[in-house]
């Protein structure tokens, strides 16, 4: 979410991110008065919408690494599982083969 602010030397306008508080920043005075109750109640909804979209980001983070980090730590266990896997089929076909 970002609001417009207008530069006092150059005149123009640049985008500044906001986070949270939304409707704190609402303009009402002028020809914004008219719309300032549902724009604020709009805000708050989108200034919750926000948040929990931040929570599950994180949650989202949390869990990717969280499944990540296992498969990092897995992975000498898993190869020497695997040599021991074709160690055993090989016997196991030796063996077939003696009979």
């Amino acid at each position: 979410m970002i609001v417009w602010q207008k530069s006092s030397r150059t005149g123009r306008f640049w985008p500044k991110q906001v986070n949270g508080h939304l409707s704190k920043r609402l303009c009402r005075r002028g020809a914004f008065e008219v719309n300032a109750e549902v724009t604020m109640k709009t805000l708050a909804i989108v200034d919750k919408l926000l948040a929990m979209r931040k929570s599950l980001a994180m949650l989202l983070y949390r869990t990717r690494q969280s499944v990540n980090i296992p498969k990092t730590q897995q992975k000498p266990v898993l190869n020497f599982q695997r040599k021991r896997l074709a160690e055993l089929r090989a016997a196991s076909e030796k063996n077939l083969c003696s009979f």
